[in-house]
């Protein structure tokens, strides 16, 4: 038979029910005819199934779908033996109503759940990481500098879920996803509240029927005793979480899962630096303290072992850990050869460390969901759900005028068929609900005319259908003598997604490309205006000209925004590109990915008029003149990834910009 799923051994005997190394149960729990066919279906229609993710203790998770919003999420279809029964699926949907008002940066997020074809389902935030026991297993304990941070933001997730009356009842290495953000490592933690669907005759832990109320290695001494469980079991489970993490051993071993359990309850937790030596004194009492026999003794909340985590960081005791000496095993990660040495020279049992299936997909630049606006977030299904009530709520009123809808729409069809855009502006056109329709074929017409009632002045917005697909926009209005137009772009919410404004009277604007959703998006030109500064709001009876262009994202241009080096458009070596610098203040981040070592040469070639610059890390040829080619050439550091920027050179106050002016940019190997 094959090795254990949860720690890797291989029983001798593949008889046995319970793997002998660390109790996970080896019998088949998932009936392949149950899961595998779901890939390919739609699920309540409402989620088409990609692909199995992995399999865990609770079910099966699948990537899918939304088939209405086009974004990717996870799904977990629970095992049926966990609700088996009307009560059990009641108690499921109580739970989870609980759990998924959970909002917090370092929780897995539940966004829906239900049940279809007599499967319970639940739809989660898609997490693209690596779950902590697979990062100890590759990479062996973690220093206190890496995984006190980490921790520090566990118990920020349990503070959260402590206040809405949420324990966690299985916290581990397993159910805490690592992954990596700008500004470094994050994490969040799944599966909160689902040990509790296992709390009831036939599914206890370690009874005939055999399955684990959480997982030995971490369990209270109160969980094992079937006692009330509070906040103070998940700081006993963080405890042994941090345990494993920074020696790579469980607190507790043992020979069955019973031994690890009795182990528990009777046996004193050796200090940490006992397992590895050089760990700090502090770090002993931080742990001991939460893992105490007595939910009394620990520490009262998640609040209090947070405070004390970052006063040890604070302290920085982390600071000096490596230069105390370590056990050599400490050095390398754990592999089946190292256990079995370990385990004969430690004069113990040693226990391989556990990994499970991972629950969320290993990061890969093949993703389909590797971009982060392609997954679904709480807010895009709020906003669905939303957009659903209204619409039954249109439908009461839609009934009555279905004759009259219909006739217009014959009407409309042998007028000429569908909505075509205007080449001149169609008042009133003064928010996204008046909107005129954009042309993306033609320039369109349009007048900053005079000031509204109200003071303020004359908006003219124009809308961009939605449709299917990645697409980016691009626009560009005309300068008008004695008007500062800017020209700004919203989504379907109304939020802003970028605007043009650099400009100073008499000149253009133009922004884009910039990646927009599949919905709506508005487009409005306005003057510059300060509502109350008690100036006149100017108006100009002077037509300006609109362009639009709308299309796929390509490598002959910039995606907006690229503001930082983190936002940074991909080049093309020998592919030129044209891009526009929309204010004084912005700058263009740019990467080249080539090999380490390499020589690159960027050309800069900037449009008479637009005083552009390059910006890099390296020593730059200075222009002379803003219509001068720059020139200038970079090794490539041991990433291969060259980043560089094209910003605005300084100029006089008084000297005016047409922000419609191009650039042109351009990528070779040196000879």
């Amino acid at each position: 038979m094959s090795g254990c799923p949860s720690c890797d051994f291989e029983p001798s005997d593949p008889s046995l029910r319970f793997c002998s190394s660390c109790g996970h149960d080896l019998k088949p729990k998932f009936v392949e005819d149950e899961f595998d066919g779901l890939v390919g279906k739609i699920v309540d229609g409402r989620y088409k199934v990609l692909g199995r993710i992995g399999m865990g203790g609770m079910g099966v998770v699948y990537r899918v779908e939304h088939v209405r919003m086009g974004k990717v999420a996870a799904m977990k279809v629970l095992r049926r033996d966990l609700v088996d029964d009307a009560q059990a699926a009641r108690r499921f949907i109580r739970e989870v109503e609980v759990v998924s008002k959970l909002e917090h940066p370092n929780i897995v997020q539940t966004f829906d759940f239900g049940e279809w074809r007599g499967l319970l389902y639940l739809v989660m935030e898609l997490v693209r990481g690596e779950d902590l026991a697979a990062v100890v297993k590759r990479e062996g304990p973690l220093s206190l500098s890496r995984a006190l941070p980490l921790f520090v933001q566990v118990c920020e997730a349990l503070e959260e879920a402590h206040h809405l009356g949420v324990i966690h009842r299985d916290l581990k290495p397993d159910n805490i996803v690592v992954f990596r953000r700008r500004e470094g490592e994050h994490i969040k933690v799944l599966d909160f509240g689902l040990a509790k669907l296992r709390e009831r005759p036939g599914v206890a832990d370690v009874t005939g029927a055999g399955s684990l109320v959480g997982t030995p290695y971490y369990m209270a001494p109160e969980q094992v005793r079937s006692e009330a469980v509070d906040e103070r079991t998940d700081i006993y489970a963080l405890g042994a979480t941090i345990y494993r993490v920074v020696t790579g051993t469980p607190a507790f071993t043992g020979d069955s899962p019973m031994a690890i359990l009795t182990r528990h309850i009777t046996d004193p937790v050796e200090p940490p630096s006992m397992r590895r030596p050089g760990l700090p004194l502090a770090l002993d009492h931080l742990v001991l303290k939460a893992m105490a026999k007595d939910p009394a003794n620990r520490f009262a909340n998640a609040k209090e072992m947070r405070e004390a985590i970052s006063a040890l960081l604070n302290d920085r005791i982390a600071a000096n850990e490596h230069s105390q000496p370590l056990p050599s095993w400490v050095d390398r990660p754990h592999t089946a050869a190292t256990s079995a040495t370990e385990s004969s020279s430690a004069g113990r049992s040693s226990i391989p460390t556990a990994v499970t299936q991972v629950e969320v997909p290993p990061i890969s630049s093949q993703s389909d969901d590797s971009d982060p606006l392609s997954r679904l977030r709480r807010e895009d299904v709020d906003f669905f759900e939303r957009g659903l009530q209204w619409k039954r709520r249109i439908l009461l009123v839609a009934a009555p005028l279905a004759v009259v809808a219909l006739s217009l729409g014959f009407w409309r069809l042998f007028k000429g068929g569908a909505e075509q855009a205007e080449s001149t502006e169609v008042e009133p056109n003064d928010s996204a609900k008046t909107a005129n329709l954009a042309s993306t074929t033609a320039p369109m017409f349009g007048q900053i005319g005079a000031a509204n009632a109200d003071g303020t002045p004359d908006f003219d917005y124009f809308r961009v259908p939605a449709a299917n697909g990645d697409r980016t926009l691009s626009a560009t209005v005309n300068g008008i003598a004695d008007l500062n137009i800017v020209l700004e772009l919203f989504d379907a919410t109304g939020a802003l997604v970028t605007k043009a404004d650099g400009g100073e009277e008499g000149s253009g604007e133009a922004l884009g490309p910039v990646r927009i959703a599949q919905g709506e998006s508005f487009l409005r030109v306005r003057p510059v205006w300060h509502a109350g500064d008690g100036l006149i709001v100017p108006s100009s009876e002077t037509p300006y000209v609109l362009s639009v262009k709308v299309g796929v994202p390509g490598i002959d241009s910039e995606i907006e925004p690229n503001e930082t080096s983190a936002q940074a458009s991909t080049l093309v070596l020998e592919h030129s590109i044209k891009a526009h610098l929309g204010s004084s203040g912005d700058v263009d981040f740019y990467v080249v990915v080539v090999k380490p070592g390499a020589r690159i040469v960027i050309d800069l070639q900037p449009e008479e008029g637009l005083p552009a610059t390059l910006v890099s890390s390296q020593p730059q040829k200075k222009s002379t003149a803003v219509t001068d080619m720059i020139s200038e050439t970079i090794t490539a550091p041991v990433d291969g990834r060259v980043v560089f920027s094209v910003k605005e050179v300084s100029r006089k106050k008084n000297d005016n910009v047409d922000r419609s002016l191009w650039y042109k940019l351009v990528t070779h190997l040196a000879p």
